[in-house]
């Protein structure tokens, strides 16, 4: 049974948001906090049997050993430019709107081919938008 999440996320400030966005699914989880792969490492065994990892906006590299000892899997959320998602944008070299952006969800596995997008939603964040607020 899922018991904990663990937030990979980029920054501390990441973290409280959503876990109190998660619990409102589910009372009963339990969340651990991470910003680099030495916090992932220091997790135990046992909560790694029965956790998810969640990944937002947070690009270090997974080891094939802790995705393998994940009992419910790992997802990835991040954003890319919207005509091409999954491919970071190309410097000068985009026609496109800066402010329109695709988000996008996709399942961590340690076979490249079978991680897939499992959600996409694209949006346009309103000009002046502080920085702060764009990335809520």
């Amino acid at each position: 049974m899922l018991k904990t999440i663990i937030l990979l996320t980029n920054t501390v400030q990441q973290q409280q948001p959503l876990a109190n966005l998660l619990r409102e699914h589910n009372r009963d989880l339990s969340f651990c906090s991470a910003l680099r792969a030495q916090d992932l490492a220091a997790i135990s065994p046992e909560i790694l049997r029965d956790a998810r990892l969640v990944s937002f906006a947070n690009d270090i590299a997974i080891s094939e050993k802790f995705l393998l000892q994940l009992g419910h899997g790992a997802y990835k959320f991040y954003t890319a430019p919207t005509q091409y998602p999954g491919l970071a944008p190309a410097p000068d070299e985009s026609d496109e709107d800066p402010r329109c952006v695709s988000v996008i969800a996709q399942s961590m596995t340690i076979w490249p081919d079978f991680r897939t997008v499992v959600g996409l939603e694209t949006m346009t964040i309103p000009e002046g938008t502080a920085a702060a607020e764009r990335n809520r």
